[in-house]
């Protein structure tokens, strides 16, 4: 039996490869699957389009994943990689939390990008370090926004500036 592991940003963007939002985590966790001899599946494909005009295609991927797990399509043992889930706002990431724990006790392997640990039916025991793992995933995400955000800012500030200065 191969050890499949999936991404959550590869499922939720189809053309991840080619995507803009791929991110280091993506890359981090590919190198994680490489690591720990997991192959990582980037041609897997879920179908989202019951969940179309979805703010959030992480959310479709985590329910669909869910359904093709209980009908026996996905193996247990499976890997998830999140590793695009600190994008996610907070209303969606509720949500997301409780479809992950489902995942988990219906076999499925959750990998957190942020430390890299295995989440399985035993692990989650540690409710607490589940649930700290995922909050810290998702405060490194809003501080990149927050950075960004200063950065964009910065810029238009100083093309502002010189154009000012260039038309005196």
């Amino acid at each position: 039996m191969t050890k499949v592991a999936l991404s959550l940003a590869s499922l939720s963007h189809p053309n991840a490869k080619y995507h803009p939002r791929r991110s280091p985590r993506e890359r981090k966790g590919r190198a994680w699957a490489r690591e720990h001899a997991y192959a990582y599946d980037q041609t897997a494909t879920v179908d989202i389009s019951g969940f179309s005009g979805s703010a959030h295609p992480e959310m479709a991927v985590l329910a669909t994943l869910q359904r093709q797990l209980m009908e026996g399509q996905i193996e247990r043992g499976t890997v998830l990689i999140l590793d695009d889930f600190g994008s996610m706002g907070e209303p969606s990431m509720r949500k997301a939390v409780s479809l992950i724990m489902s995942l988990v006790s219906s076999g499925m392997h959750v990998v957190t990008m942020r430390d890299e640990r295995v989440w399985d039916e035993v692990a989650m025991n540690d409710l607490g370090g589940f649930l700290m793992s995922l909050i810290l995933d998702y405060a490194d995400n809003l501080r990149g926004q927050y950075m960004s955000a200063r950065l964009r800012a910065s810029l238009r500030r100083k093309k502002e500036l010189a154009a000012k200065e260039s038309t005196e």
